[in-house]
């Protein structure tokens, strides 16, 4: 950490965090994901592999929390647009976009970080639903005093 170099961005950004079909119970491990250079090619989307192998010029899953598709855009809106266009892109039908996805947004100007919870969808890339638990609730914001 002594040479890292931390810098904040004014846009708003968020994850989708893609798990394994089961996850969190039982889930198969070794299925391959493909479509990754295409998704990671959407404006502002950046692909963080949590559980994932290479194997034979493959890349397979091997854990139950397995993509984090970050993306950041001029509203949160846009940067969720985003990262859904690139899960889109993804193919895994072994896999899905988590029903409790975080989305983060750092608000400037008022002394704290913003957390935005957005639990509305449900389903994989190919049939994502809105989630009649959580789609009353809307947006959940948790100001936390003093974060920069």
């Amino acid at each position: 950490m002594k040479n890292f170099d931390l810098r904040w961005f004014d846009e708003p950004a968020l994850t989708v965090v893609m798990a394994a079909k089961g996850y969190p119970g039982d889930y198969a491990k070794g299925t391959r994901i493909g479509g990754l250079d295409e998704a990671a090619g959407v404006e502002g989307v950046e692909i963080f592999h949590a559980g994932t192998i290479a194997k034979d010029g493959d890349i397979l899953a091997n854990g139950g929390r397995v993509l984090n598709i970050c993306a950041t855009g001029r509203t949160v809106t846009e940067a969720q647009q985003r990262a859904y266009q690139a899960v889109d892109r993804i193919h895994w039908p072994e896999g899905f976009a988590a029903a409790t996805s975080v989305w983060q947004a750092v608000e400037r100007g008022k002394g704290g970080l913003v957390i935005v919870v957005d639990s509305s969808f449900r389903g994989d890339a190919k049939h994502r639903t809105r989630n009649p638990d959580t789609e009353a609730l809307g947006a959940n914001n948790l100001q936390i005093p003093g974060s920069r």
